[in-house]
């Protein structure tokens, strides 16, 4: 009977040794997959419904399948920018993409790695860059020049000290997204506006105008962009796991392969 019970004594310890074993290899084992929320709004080609409304777009890509490789799920909530940023620092949602970063941001977020750049210009109709030469966004309070702006994004911090002058301030209208600005232009009611690159030619190509408008040649702003995780339901640990994995998937060329596809 003695006999016995050390056999099965023995073979329980067997079990839970291969047990531990496996929930050191696979994380499924030992805890609870992390799921991640983050939010997003429509912003072709990093973000947007396809046809089937299926969310898709590059960053969408990118994060997903960053997310993936870290052994974790990700969801997503439509919300504005400004309240994606209110919802990041309250706690309310864990991640955003495509963010600056900023000393503002920084107070309640912690930031990835860069994991891509962002190229920001301005948007005029044919012609334009002739009428209006501008050599530098400062020449715009001297001038007649209109500038439409998207409400809550970051244009660099030559724009953000720009806006403090009220002779450039003037100059500069804000609304709720390119495809408004687009509009604004077309109308007369601002002469060009400001925008990501790639964000911007697909919504002149989505109006059906891309014809009609031209790049400026004056720089405006380029850098990296990041993932911001909200400092209320993340950690250094989160951030260094996806960095880890960031820099993986650089490294092996899968996140190159998600590049190509929007840029070819």
């Amino acid at each position: 009977m003695r006999i016995f019970q050390k056999n099965l004594i023995g073979l329980g310890c067997l079990v839970f040794l291969c047990i531990c074993f496996l929930g050191a290899i696979n994380p499924v084992f030992s805890a609870e997959k992390r799921t991640f929320s983050i939010g997003w709004e429509p912003w072709t080609p990093y973000q947007y419904e396809d046809e089937q409304k299926n969310l898709n777009g590059l960053d969408v890509e990118l994060v997903k399948t960053i997310i993936k490789n870290m052994n974790c799920d990700i969801v997503y909530k439509q919300l504005p920018w400004k309240r994606h940023l209110a919802y990041i620092e309250r706690g309310e949602i864990d991640l955003a993409a495509a963010a600056s970063k900023t000393p503002e941001r920084e107070a309640y977020s912690l930031f990835s790695l860069a994991y891509r750049k962002e190229s920001t210009v301005i948007f005029v109709l044919k012609g334009g860059s002739q009428k209006y030469p501008l050599k530098q966004l400062a020449d715009i309070k001297n001038s007649t020049f209109q500038l439409g702006i998207t409400n809550g994004y970051f244009y660099g911090e030559t724009f953000a000290e720009l806006m403090k002058d009220d002779d450039f301030k003037k100059h500069v209208q804000g609304v709720a997204s390119d495809t408004i600005n687009i509009k604004k232009v077309l109308k007369n009611r601002v002469n060009g506006f400001i925008g990501d690159i790639y964000a911007g030619v697909a919504a002149l190509k989505e109006a059906g105008v891309r014809s009609q408008f031209e790049i400026h040649p004056m720089p405006v702003y380029s850098s990296d962009v990041y993932i911001m995780f909200s400092k209320k339901t993340s950690t250094p640990e989160d951030v260094d796991k996806f960095n880890q994995t960031l820099k993986i998937l650089k490294e092996n060329g899968a996140l190159e392969k998600i590049f190509k596809k929007y840029i070819e």
